[in-house]
């Protein structure tokens, strides 16, 4: 999923208990909360400026910014350089919308305790609302220095830097900031989830496992940890601390995505399915998490709500290749819509280009539609492009002898063949990962013997021997040569860079290889450094040797920045996995 900071929706009780100021926040930082009663009894006591924060307070509550601020303010007409009062004024200015005028009141709160940890935290909040995030790093970053022992402001750094995207630095900071006298678990939880971004997923899970045996009963460390031990490819650990989680305290959006993804990885779909649904109602949906709703549901035989599921995905994005390839195969096998079924078809090789598996699913919608020349046709170039695509010479085979009707052939495609993972699967990063769900596409995969039909023509290429499929050992050979590609490209190192993707064609539409060759070289040889991030990957696996996968990329150099949504399309050469095909879209 995109990591997006939430629009601002006005809910009194949710502002309250985070005092207005714990909006969404990337899966890799901890919320920040901010409660202008916290430790300040003793302001409590009957008189004018208690009476002022309590109203104040009852305010919010009640979402009457208005009657909250002039509450505020006559506190700050008493104590004029109150932080509590300051940052109430600036809580209620956010509650009607007015971010900018609410980040210069915690500005004046800074000047007035600058290393206060709720301080920071609210100013980091705003910050990030006003896309002020570069400028909050600055700020933050001069107060270390005029502060260097003080832990408050040095979290917060690398906190920002966490959601700046700069793992590298958030472990440095944070490690320094663990050393210091008055650092606390928070801080080595921190330390953790940097370091599971940077990539150092074994570090995390001995930082956070010490956070968790110090604390036994409380759930601080679970999430990252769960994530962790899913980086490591254990699912079946991450599975356990997330159930000790929810068995503790109310689940995030994000967390219950994590449950989807390991329980997919464990081929539990239908709880898989139930956790993404969860995770819809506790938080905004996005594309991805629809569209890992409907790969559950997909694989857990739910093919009415799974087709409904891919519908609500192309409402969001029209042409996710994935939701067009699984929607017309499931509308071909239900009869549904044929005429929708085949323009999704067609779209899907617009979309995804020449790949055997979207012409199998163009066949099928064919011979539901009655039309088995055309599908003839397609099922060829299927096997043009992969000989070995079993399904397409099922099909083929089948209507060439003519021993099955039309929609008969469409009930004897291939099933899904369901990966069972071994007690511990090799799984990608989990910040990268979405995990190994076959979709409709994969109904073009080879059944095992016992399932198969009998063919009962000649095929139309030479038998091929199909190996077994160990997806779940596919995506995590693939995540690797996800992470590789990534630091040739920010390391600029071209050999590798260029050693990623197929040496027989350009993975650019209309340009050459020589060409795309002379264009990488020249732009990884400029000076400056490079930051590539990727993040909410999405593998898709079309067939044995070939799988896509989607991403949010971020670029930054030291003169350009931009984030887009990037597709690429692995083949499986020679036993490597390279780079085919790649497009992206600017965000």
């Amino acid at each position: 999923m995109t990591d997006m900071i939430r629009p601002h929706r006005p809910r009194a009780f949710a502002l309250i208990a985070s005092f207005s100021l714990c909006l969404s926040l990337s899966a890799q930082a901890a919320p920040i909360v901010f409660d202008p009663l916290d430790n300040t009894e003793a302001l409590m006591t009957p008189g004018a400026y208690g009476d002022d924060l309590k109203q104040g307070t009852e305010a919010l509550a009640s979402g009457d910014s208005v009657a909250a601020q002039a509450a505020f303010m006559r506190a700050l007409s008493r104590r004029p350089d109150d932080v509590v009062a300051l940052l109430g004024v600036a809580s209620s200015m956010q509650l009607r919308g007015e971010r900018l005028a609410a980040l210069n009141w915690t500005l004046r709160a800074i000047k007035q305790q600058p290393t206060d940890a709720k301080v920071l935290e609210a100013h980091t909040r705003l910050s990030l609302e006003n896309g002020d995030l570069p400028a909050a790093i600055e700020r933050v970053r001069s107060i270390v220095s005029a502060h260097p022992a003080a832990v408050p402001p040095g979290q917060a750094l690398g906190r920002l830097y966490l959601l700046d995207r700069q793992p590298a630095k958030a472990v440095d900071e944070l490690t320094r900031v663990v050393e210091l006298p008055g650092s606390d678990a928070t801080a080595r939880v921190d330390l953790g989830k940097a370091l599971l971004s940077a990539g150092r997923a074994d570090e995390a899970v001995s930082v956070l496992d010490q956070v968790r045996a110090e604390m036994p009963g409380s759930s601080l460390a679970l999430s990252p940890l769960a994530r962790a031990e899913f980086a490591r490819a254990r699912p079946e650990i991450a599975l356990a601390h997330l159930t000790s989680l929810e068995g503790l305290t109310s689940m995030s959006a994000s967390d219950y995505v994590l449950k989807g993804d390991v329980l997919s990885a464990l081929s539990r779909h239908q709880d898989a399915a139930d956790a993404y649904a969860r995770a819809a109602d506790t938080g905004p949906a996005d594309t991805l998490l629809a569209l890992k709703h409907a790969q559950a549901l997909d694989r857990a035989g739910r093919g009415d709500e799974a087709l409904a599921a891919y519908e609500d995905v192309l409402a969001r994005d029209a042409d996710n290749l994935v939701a067009l390839n699984n929607a017309a195969f499931l509308s071909a096998t239900r009869r549904l819509d044929l005429d929708k079924a085949l323009e999704r078809a067609q779209r899907s090789l617009r979309v995804g280009g020449e790949q055997a598996a979207l012409y199998d699913t163009l066949a099928t919608v064919q011979i539901a539609r009655g039309d088995t020349e055309a599908a003839r046709q397609s099922l060829q170039q299927a096997l043009k492009l992969d000989p070995g695509h079993a399904s397409a010479r099922e099909r083929l085979a089948n209507l060439t002898s003519e021993a099955a009707p039309a929609v008969a052939g469409v009930a004897q495609a291939a099933p899904a063949r369901t990966v069972e993972s071994p007690a511990e699967p090799a799984t990608p990063r989990a910040s990268d990962v979405m995990a190994p769900v076959a979709t409709a596409a994969s109904a073009t995969a080879a059944a095992p013997p016992e399932e198969e039909a009998p063919v009962t023509a000649a095929p139309a290429a030479p038998e091929r021997a199909v190996e077994p499929v160990d997806a779940v050992q596919d995506q995590a050979d693939l995540s690797d040569a996800l992470e590789r590609w990534r630091m040739a490209w920010q390391g600029e190192q071209y050999n590798a860079y260029v050693d990623a993707y197929v040496a027989d064609t350009s993975p650019i539409a209309g340009m050459s290889r020589k060409r795309w060759e002379q264009d990488r070289q020249r732009k990884l040889s400029k000076p400056g450094r490079l930051e590539i991030t990727i993040e909410s990957v999405e593998w898709t696996r079309i067939d044995d040797d070939t799988w896509m996968s989607r991403f949010v990329q971020h670029y930054a150099s030291s003169n350009y920045r931009d984030k887009s949504l990037k597709t690429l399309t692995w083949s499986r050469r020679d036993g490597q996995w390279r780079i085919e095909s790649e497009a992206a879209k600017t965000l």
